[in-house]
């Protein structure tokens, strides 16, 4: 099924470059091979899927993630719990969109024939990668000396961290993001190759997919975190964690860059160059979990495909960086001939010398074969010169904008800067540590301080960007600015008062204020208008997304700096039960534990728990049961209790009983205050809810080459 896959793509992949090349090929015949390689695809996931639901353990990816006492639930989504699976399902969901995109824009259209061409190319590479690890070798093409006959009685089984509904979701929302973005980025390389602005009107809805669920399958990571890892954090800077926050940070770049270039022709390079750059983060933060070369509890270990996506990493910046210079210094319509050739004779390069290591039975390119690679580019290319056009007319230039610095434009240019920098905040404090070991063999590594610091200065003036753009329009620019600055010193004076305790706590307060108020006035303003109830909708729909942006970062900072921890000791005494009451713990909150119990859970290991009593101000407010399991397969598992307030959580974790002197068992627990963790979790609900009136109301029909209008307020607002 995937080598079918892999040959209806290829074949139409030929067909499209042909026409391309003003070949005569009746492409509406081709038209069903789309469908067959997604039907192809979606049968070797549903075979996948059953032979896990079977617990067949003749094959190697089914024995490695599942056992027969797993729920059948488990079963079937441990089909991405390991590498094989997840290539899988990335190429599952490039070839949805290339569906889409065949049966949206079709196959005679020129942008249409280079966003399918750029889409199929991107296709094969994952479904290569599918065959290179594939899930479907069984134990005896890995282990040939096992007799034919030799079935495994029970399989590996499932790390019981992974076995929780909210790890069962995470990857999938995290890859229909990946996925998502695979369109805009094809549709940008399609319109550096030759200038065609509706590759707006492509892009703009899967970037907004993308965005949605790169938002979700983050959230869903840190409530994972949260609620199962045991440690009372939802981030912590973890390599993998902070890799998938990278593409997210590109990603809402290239939305803002979107609306202003269908809004009013801004952005003409920096759109397209950010579309590239959210690609290619996402195989970034791809290589981070499955090079082997990053520690984290996420990472898939040392495998064999980090090589093969390091290739990717290296192709996609440098045919990305080709396109964009030509566009930036011709300013034509169409790349350079030599630009183009260049762009092929580096592809052909590495196609000539990967299929040749294959042929051979070698390995990936070395060092010398890079450079012959090199080498012949500068051969292909001088042959391949002279086959391509260059003939477009100069781009119009855009119509002068206002010389005033404080303009909505400039702001959305600030916008997008500060989270780039904060995206590379987070890229380099990933990627020093492995260039210094590369370069210099030195091995260090980077404090979670090191994150906190530099995203802190850059979260604050994304604040107050967000509050300048909420307020532009509503109140006079100079108003607008003047409650900034009084923000800032409000802080300042905060900070010297020492309000909660914490100087960055008691600094951010007022921005956030600022920032949310203006947000929410904004959306009741609109509300108030005469507008158009559908206008009305999609644009609170944005507004709530900022208000979301600042209740996130007040959940956040708030939480990270106010968190209290303390230890407790209860004791049981057989026949007595638990000593002694209620014990403090901060904030008026106090616990006690109210019963204890052992026994053997469904996969046969001994389990600990705890009945625990929370009461605040002397008041009972809740209980729930803390446990701890000895699973001697992967070690000691906890399973934490939450008691959740809206001030704060109350944070349980049990470890396993203490000591037994004297016949006293004792009960040590770690209890946990996280204050205003409850406001992350609203923000992040709403920003996940904002984006989708928008989505819904423009859906995937935006037409070709219209401009988005704005509406009669925006425009009063431009005016004023």
């Amino acid at each position: 099924m995937l080598l079918g896959a892999f040959a209806s793509s290829a074949v139409l992949l030929i067909a499209l470059i042909l026409k391309e090349r003003g070949r005569e090929v009746e492409l509406s015949r081709l038209r069903i091979l789309p469908w067959a390689t997604l039907a192809l695809l979606t049968a070797a996931t549903l075979h996948l899927i059953n032979l896990f639901l079977r617990s067949d353990f003749t094959y190697m990816y089914v024995w490695s993630y599942s056992s027969k006492s797993l729920p059948w639930y488990y079963k079937a989504t441990a089909f991405w719990a390991g590498q094989d699976g997840t290539f899988l399902l990335w190429a599952l969901i490039i070839y949805a969109s290339a569906l889409w995109a065949s049966e949206r824009l079709g196959f005679e259209d020129a942008l249409a024939r280079r966003v399918h061409i750029v889409t199929h190319l991107i296709g094969l590479f994952f479904v290569t990668m599918t065959l290179l690890v594939s899930p479907f070798r069984t134990i005896y093409d890995l282990y040939p000396d096992l007799p034919r006959n030799f079935i495994p009685a029970d399989g590996n089984g499932l790390n019981p961290l992974l076995q929780d509904p909210w790890m069962a979701a995470h990857p999938p929302l995290m890859f229909i993001g990946y996925g998502a973005i695979t369109i805009p980025f094809a549709a940008a390389i399609a319109h550096l190759w030759r200038h065609d602005p509706r590759w707006l009107a492509i892009a703009r809805p899967w970037t907004r997919v993308s965005w949605l669920f790169l938002t979700l399958g983050i959230a869903v990571g840190g409530v994972w975190s949260y609620q199962v890892l045991g440690w009372g954090g939802f981030w912590a800077w973890d390599p993998v964690e902070t890799s998938s926050l990278i593409p997210w940070f590109a990603v809402t770049a290239l939305l803002h860059a979107v609306v202003q270039n269908l809004r009013r022709g801004e952005f003409p390079v920096l759109t397209p160059s950010l579309a590239a750059l959210s690609f290619m983060l996402v195989i970034y933060a791809t290589f981070i979990t499955r090079s082997g070369l990053w520690e984290s509890i996420h990472a898939f270990g040392e495998t064999t495909t980090g090589p093969y996506l390091a290739l990717l990493l290296v192709n996609i910046p440098i045919i990305s960086a080709l396109l964009i210079a030509d566009r930036a210094m011709r300013k034509m319509t169409e790349a350079s001939a030599r630009t183009k050739a260049l762009v092929l004779a580096f592809l052909l390069a590495q196609a000539v010398i990967v299929v040749y290591k294959a042929s051979t039975g070698g390995g990936l390119p070395s060092f010398g074969e890079v450079i012959e690679i090199f080498v012949l580019t500068g051969v292909f290319f001088l042959l391949l010169r002279g086959r391509f056009r260059s003939a477009g007319e100069p781009i119009t230039e855009s119509p002068p904008q206002s010389t005033r610095l404080f303009t909505r434009t400039n702001l959305f240019y600030l916008a997008i800067i500060t989270l780039l920098i904060l995206g590379f905040v987070s890229f380099w404090g990933l990627s020093y540590p492995f260039l210094m070991q590369a370069l210099k063999e030195v091995k260090i590594s980077v404090e979670i301080e090191f994150f906190n610091t530099w995203s802190y200065p850059f979260a604050v003036l994304l604040l107050l960007t967000i509050a300048l753009c909420m307020g532009i329009g509503i109140i006079r620019r100079n108003h607008l600015l003047l409650g900034a600055a009084a923000v800032l010193l409000m802080g300042g004076a905060a900070v010297a008062l020492g309000i909660t305790g914490s100087p960055l706590a008691d600094f951010l307060l007022p921005v956030l204020t600022y920032a949310f108020l203006l947000a929410l006035w904004r959306t009741i303003k609109l509300l108030r208008s005469s507008a158009r109830r559908r206008e009305k909708l999609r644009l609170a729909s944005f507004y709530i997304i900022h208000a979301g942006v600042a209740l996130i970062i007040f959940g956040a900072v708030f939480n990270t700096t106010l968190t209290s921890q303390r230890d407790l000791v209860f004791r049981f005494v057989p026949g007595e039960g638990i000593l002694g009451g209620p014990q403090e713990v901060g904030a008026g909150y106090a616990v006690e534990v109210a019963g204890i119990n052992v026994y053997e859970n469904y996969e046969g290991y001994m389990t600990t728990e705890v009945l625990v009593r929370v009461y605040k101000d002397g008041r009972y407010v809740g209980e729930g049961v803390a446990r701890t399991i000895n699973n001697l397969k992967f070690g000691r598992v906890t399973k934490v209790y939450i008691n959740r307030n809206l001030d704060a959580d109350v944070y349980v974790i049990f470890q396993g009983i203490g000591g037994h002197a004297g016949g006293v068992i004792e009960i040590p627990l770690t209890i946990k205050l996280e204050p205003f963790v409850n406001f992350l979790w609203l923000g992040i609900a709403l920003i996940s809810a904002g984006i989708i009136p928008a989505m819904i109301l423009e859906g995937f029909s935006l037409p070709w080459g219209r401009r988005e209008e704005e509406s009669g307020e925006e425009e009063r607002e431009e005016e004023e």
